[in-house]
């Protein structure tokens, strides 16, 4: 599969879940970082027009996607796969144990409201986990911003992904909750 590199729309995206490690190289990858907390490992890698996540505990790996509709993934392993449109909320018990919870919202706004979240994202993004901002389109145009943050929980981990789409003043937001299994 040849690795895309133009910046998608925002309302052609997709969000997959696998319950299995997926290969990074499928993806025009930007940025990546590597955390952890109390069981459980974390690969964050930011993606033309959205992002990766990888989550290793104990007893299995998760593999989160928010990317571009048209990418063409595996089959194996899929345990969910949504197009994104204004808003979508799931819940998945993983076979590894982890319960997966994941909401995203697609929100297109003026231009005035999308220059302000961009600044307050901007800002947001020096005490983030991982933060990548993509060339503009011209010089006057900022590129697109995405910004992810991890809140390690007691009892598992939580992601909120911010994604900028200024072609079309939208906004990507999602958080992933995954809950690890008692020990």
């Amino acid at each position: 599969m040849a690795v895309q590199s133009v910046h998608p729309s925002a309302f052609e995206l997709a969000f997959r879940l696998y319950d299995r490690a997926i290969h990074p190289e499928l993806f025009d990858i930007r940025a990546t970082k590597k955390i952890d907390g109390a069981g459980w490992k974390a690969a964050i890698s930011i993606c033309a027009g959205g992002h990766v996540i990888a989550l290793q505990t104990p007893t299995g790996v998760a593999t989160e996607l928010a990317i571009p509709a048209r990418l063409m993934t595996p089959d194996r392993g899929l345990a969910a796969g949504h197009k994104l449109g204004a808003s979508r909320d799931w819940t998945l018990p993983l076979s590894c144990g982890v319960h997966a919870h994941f909401s995203a919202h697609i929100d297109a706004v003026d231009a005035v409201a999308f220059r302000n979240i961009e600044q307050e994202l901007t800002l947001d993004a020096r005490s983030s986990a991982i933060s990548f901002r993509f060339p503009g389109a011209g010089r006057l145009q900022p590129g697109p911003l995405s910004v992810i943050r991890a809140e390690s929980l007691a009892s598992g981990v939580m992601f909120h992904a911010f994604h900028t789409f200024p072609e079309n003043s939208a906004v990507l937001r999602t958080q992933s909750l995954y809950e690890l299994p008692a020990a």
